[in-house]
C-alpha cells in the first residue's frame, strides 16, 4: 500500500472592508478534473479533515489581509497534501493568489500573513510536517484580467 495524493481547489469573490464571502466553491482533482465538492455525512472522513484545513487557511487569509488594509476582490486557492501509506501528511502546501481591490503588500506585510495562517485552529492541531509551506501571491487591478 502506497501514500495517497489529494488536490483541492478553492475559488472565492469578496465585498466590504472585511471580505466578506460573497461566493465560494471548492473543488478536487479527481484523476486530473476538477470536480465541485458536494460534501455531506457520506463524505471520506479524510476529505472533510482537508476541507476543514482549507476552510481555516482561508479565512486566516482573507481575515489577515482586511486587518491589514488589503482588500481582495477575488482568490483560487489551493491545497496539496501527500499522505504515506499510514494516511500520516507528510507533504502540505497551501498556496492562495488575490487579486486586489487596494494596495499590494510589502513583502513584510505577506510574511506576517502568512506567520498568521501557520495558527489557524486546524493547522494548530497537526503534528509537525517537514514538508509544510505556505505561498501568497496578490495581483494589482489592472493586471486582474486573468
Amino acid at each position: 500500500m502506497s501514500g495517497k495524493d489529494f488536490l483541492f481547489q478553492l475559488e472565492s469573490r469578496y465585498s466590504g472592508d472585511g471580505n466578506a464571502v460573497e461566493s465560494l466553491r471548492l473543488s478536487r482533482d479527481i484523476d486530473g478534473e476538477w470536480q465541485a465538492l458536494d460534501l455531506s455525512v457520506q463524505s471520506p472522513g479524510f476529505e472533510l479533515f482537508c476541507c476543514a484545513l482549507m476552510s481555516c487557511q482561508h479565512r486566516y487569509f482573507r481575515v489577515n489581509c482586511a486587518e491589514n488594509g488589503i482588500l481582495l476582490e477575488r482568490a483560487r486557492g489551493e491545497l496539496h497534501i501527500t499522505t504515506d501509506e499510514d494516511w500520516h501528511i507528510r507533504h502540505l502546501l497551501v498556496s492562495f493568489s488575490g487579486h486586489l481591490r487596494s494596495r499590494r503588500p510589502d513583502a513584510a506585510l505577506v510574511d506576517y500573513i502568512v506567520e498568521r495562517m501557520q495558527h489557524c485552529p486546524v493547522s494548530s492541531n497537526l503534528r509537525p510536517i517537514d514538508d509544510a509551506s505556505v505561498l501568497l501571491a496578490f495581483v494589482e487591478p489592472e493586471d486582474a484580467g486573468v
